[in-house]
Protein backbone atom coordinates (compact mmCIF):
# COMPACT_ATOMS: atom_id res chain seq x y z
CA UNK A 1 0.00 0.00 0.00
CA UNK A 2 0.81 3.56 -0.97
CA UNK A 3 0.23 6.42 1.48
CA UNK A 4 -1.14 10.18 -0.03
CA UNK A 5 -2.03 12.94 1.31
CA UNK A 6 -5.58 14.28 0.32
CA UNK A 7 -6.23 17.51 2.22
CA UNK A 8 -3.80 16.95 4.76
CA UNK A 9 -5.09 13.85 5.60
CA UNK A 10 -3.01 10.65 4.85
CA UNK A 11 -4.98 8.04 3.26
CA UNK A 12 -3.46 4.21 2.33
CA UNK A 13 -3.94 3.67 -1.34
CA UNK A 14 -3.43 0.62 -3.36
CA UNK A 15 -0.36 0.39 -5.57
CA UNK A 16 -2.09 1.24 -8.80
CA UNK A 17 -2.59 4.58 -7.62
CA UNK A 18 1.27 5.03 -7.22
CA UNK A 19 2.38 7.95 -9.79
CA UNK A 20 -1.32 9.97 -9.31
CA UNK A 21 -1.73 13.69 -7.92
CA UNK A 22 -4.55 13.10 -5.94
CA UNK A 23 -6.55 16.30 -5.55
CA UNK A 24 -9.70 17.89 -4.40
CA UNK A 25 -11.83 20.93 -5.57
CA UNK A 26 -15.33 22.36 -4.50
CA UNK A 27 -17.87 20.15 -5.97
CA UNK A 28 -21.58 18.61 -5.06
CA UNK A 29 -20.76 15.24 -6.75
CA UNK A 30 -16.79 14.58 -6.88
CA UNK A 31 -14.74 13.72 -3.74
CA UNK A 32 -11.52 13.99 -5.40
CA UNK A 33 -10.01 13.14 -8.56
CA UNK A 34 -6.14 11.77 -9.38
CA UNK A 35 -3.92 12.42 -12.50
CA UNK A 36 -1.05 11.19 -13.81
CA UNK A 37 1.02 13.16 -15.98
CA UNK A 38 3.77 10.65 -16.93
CA UNK A 39 1.09 7.56 -18.24
CA UNK A 40 -1.13 10.12 -19.31
CA UNK A 41 -4.17 8.32 -16.62
CA UNK A 42 -7.53 10.17 -15.29
CA UNK A 43 -9.46 8.93 -12.25
CA UNK A 44 -12.69 10.62 -10.66
CA UNK A 45 -14.18 9.60 -7.47
CA UNK A 46 -17.91 10.32 -6.70
CA UNK A 47 -18.72 11.13 -3.25
CA UNK A 48 -21.54 8.06 -3.88
CA UNK A 49 -18.86 6.04 -4.25
CA UNK A 50 -18.42 5.50 -8.04
CA UNK A 51 -15.09 5.72 -9.09
CA UNK A 52 -13.65 5.90 -13.01
CA UNK A 53 -10.53 5.49 -14.64
CA UNK A 54 -9.86 7.28 -18.13
CA UNK A 55 -6.46 5.75 -20.29
CA UNK A 56 -4.64 7.98 -22.77
CA UNK A 57 -6.05 11.85 -21.35
CA UNK A 58 -4.58 14.36 -23.48
CA UNK A 59 -2.46 16.50 -21.93
CA UNK A 60 -4.42 19.94 -22.19
CA UNK A 61 -7.31 17.93 -20.52
CA UNK A 62 -5.15 16.95 -17.29
CA UNK A 63 -4.35 20.51 -17.09
CA UNK A 64 -7.62 21.82 -17.19
CA UNK A 65 -8.79 19.66 -13.84
CA UNK A 66 -5.96 21.15 -12.40
CA UNK A 67 -6.55 24.98 -13.25
CA UNK A 68 -10.05 24.73 -13.14
CA UNK A 69 -12.01 26.28 -10.33
CA UNK A 70 -14.61 23.35 -9.46
CA UNK A 71 -15.11 19.93 -11.06
CA UNK A 72 -18.37 19.03 -11.64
Amino acid sequence: MNQILLNEKPYQVEESLAGYSILSKPSSNVECFGLNFDTLKFFIQFRNGVCYFFYGVPVDVLNGAVECESIG
